[in-house]
């Protein structure tokens, strides 16, 4: 019984390496398909990603929430102090 068991792993080895190397090929095919699709949908003119939320009007309430406005800079959604 010890004996087949070995065979058969021994046997399996080889054909995870196969499956292995079709999963990564796989893989690189939807990578390539995905890429080509999201760059067609630019040329249309269609942007992905979630919709932004913070309009100009949600920003000046925000900043008028601030003691002291002056005192931070807005740099890609971060607040910074800035010496003012």
């Amino acid at each position: 019984m010890r004996g087949s068991r070995t065979y058969f792993e021994a046997a399996a080895r080889p054909r995870r390496g196969q499956f292995a190397a079709l999963a990564e090929f796989i893989r690189e095919l939807i990578v390539i398909g995905t890429n080509e699709g999201l760059a067609a949908a630019r040329a249309r003119g269609r942007v992905g990603g979630r919709p932004s939320v913070a309009t100009e009007e949600v920003i000046k309430a925000a900043r008028d929430l601030l003691p002291d406005p002056a005192l931070f800079s807005y740099s890609y959604g971060q607040r910074t102090c800035s010496a003012a």
